[in-house]
């Protein structure tokens, strides 16, 4: 699988590497395949891309992921 890479919409190059840096280090993000897709001035896009280990017994996404997101 190849890396996702962010898009950077106007935030300093060496801002936006630290809180990318700092977003995908967090072991709660990588266990809840969090990812994110853009930053901008006020406006951040986050993905997920879950694993098994966050779904329900019925198979689908577990709400505190999704209440993470929100």
């Amino acid at each position: 699988m190849s890396k996702m890479e962010a898009e950077n919409r106007g935030i300093a190059p060496d801002v936006f590497a630290g809180i990318q840096r700092g977003f995908d280090a967090q072991p709660c993000h990588q266990a809840m395949g969090l990812k994110i897709t853009y930053l901008g001035p006020g406006s951040a896009g986050i993905k997920v891309i879950p694993d098994h280990i966050v779904s329900t017994a019925g198979g689908r996404l577990h709400g505190g992921v999704i209440a993470t997101l929100a």
